[in-house]
């Protein structure tokens, strides 16, 4: 059983190390800094101490570091029979050709992006992935490698190279991070999610992939997902298998600083299990979604946990296609991907949100809308008698 743990926000002019040496005087001891939000994990402190602690002046605040855990699978994976060479050969999988990847790979194919992938870690040896990998992070300690599968699923899903008898993602020379803030029976803590965060705002990470959540709203986890926002960090998070229930959507999807992804299916309807309510965004094919497993193999699964890292792998995309324009990515991003999307026809937004992904489409309006930004800041440079911006805008 994981010891009890609590999240210390310190106040705006704490002393950071005065407020160590306060939770050592109590008996407890300080396992994680968590910068993001100026906070500090500690363990070892009752709810009598706890309160104590909450008296020193550099404490503004204690919280519970509540659990959270990968959303899904949504049913029980099916039955895994392997696929002849001839089958799977660089096999794209419906949901890449479902967003459109594929039409525009001759543009972009994610070349110079990274996504980090927040989950259960990553296969490290996956011969379709690790070549992929730049950089691993594990929040919770135990092995680096992936032994539960989700997180394996959600990056091929995202970069899968398509090597021989393999499988494509949608941005298959897009580069991963390794993010493990989950442990191998899928589950984890608030402030290893924090953690993580932060880490891939250290990175540099344009796109985080969140296929996790909590039916719980916390403050220190929007606080978290409002920070990555603010350093330009698109987070994309899974909305949750509740559905069809409505007013389902898990928590960080349902924050408006995260992108909240539900679950479409080969049909053209939203999977029955996709959460639904006011926040979501976009759907993303997540039924039977074929991707890469662990010990180099494959495996289909459902969950809005697999239509996540679609629309991360499309944010790729866009980036890669955009990435000599100029400007901060978040400015147009987020935006580009809603207007791109498809809306399913006799469908409310709160099932739906805009749409489903477009990958074609949202590149279109990513385009066009960094190309007249660009000839506006031409325009004002000529009236101020400035240099002309050089910025370069694809046709």
């Amino acid at each position: 059983m994981r010891p009890q743990r609590s999240i210390v926000i310190l106040a705006p002019d704490a002393v950071e190390e005065e407020c160590c040496k306060a939770v050592f005087r109590l008996g407890g001891r300080v396992v994680k800094r968590l910068p993001l939000i100026r906070a500090l994990v500690v363990e070892g402190l009752d709810r009598e101490r706890c309160s104590l602690l909450g008296r020193h002046h550099g404490v503004k605040g204690i919280e519970d570091d509540i659990p959270v855990r990968a959303i899904g699978p949504a049913v029980v994976a099916r039955p895994w029979r392997p696929l002849s060479v001839e089958q799977c050969c660089g096999v794209v999988p419906w949901g890449v050709r479902r967003v459109g990847a594929p039409q525009v790979w001759r543009f972009t194919r994610g070349e110079g992006v990274t996504v980090a992938i927040l989950d259960t870690g990553i296969s490290i040896d996956h011969p379709d992935l690790a070549p992929r990998l730049r950089g691993v992070y594990n929040a919770v300690g135990g092995s680096d490698d992936d032994h539960n599968g989700h997180g394996t699923h959600v990056a091929g899903i995202v970069a899968g190279g398509g090597i021989p008898g393999g499988v494509y993602g949608v941005a298959p020379k897009a580069s991963l991070l390794a993010v493990k803030v989950l442990g191998d029976d899928g589950s984890g803590r608030l402030s290893d999610i924090i953690d993580g965060l932060d880490w891939c705002v250290k990175q540099g990470a344009p796109v985080a992939n969140l296929s996790l959540g909590t039916p719980v709203p916390h403050p220190l986890l929007k606080k978290a997902v409002d920070q990555a926002k603010a350093a330009g960090v698109l987070v994309v998070a899974a909305a949750g298998n509740s559905g069809p229930r409505p007013q389902t959507l898990e928590y960080p999807a349902a924050y408006e600083s995260a992108l909240a992804v539900g679950a479409c299916d080969r049909s053209g309807g939203v999977a029955s299990f996709s959460s639904r309510g006011e926040g979501l965004d976009v759907v993303a094919p997540g039924k039977d979604i074929y991707s890469t497993w662990l010990r180099g193999g494959y495996r289909r699964l459902d969950g809005t946990s697999m239509a996540a890292p679609h629309v991360a792998g499309v944010a790729a995309l866009l980036l890669a296609a955009a990435r000599f324009c100029g400007g901060r990515a978040d400015v147009w991003l987020r935006q580009a991907l809603l207007q791109g999307a498809e809306p399913l026809r006799g469908l409310l937004p709160e099932d739906q949100g805009k749409g489903v992904i477009s990958a074609p489409r949202a590149l279109t309006r990513a385009l066009a809308t960094i190309c007249s930004r660009s000839r506006d800041t031409d325009r004002r440079s000529r009236r101020s008698g400035g240099e002309l911006s050089r910025g370069n805008c694809f046709g």
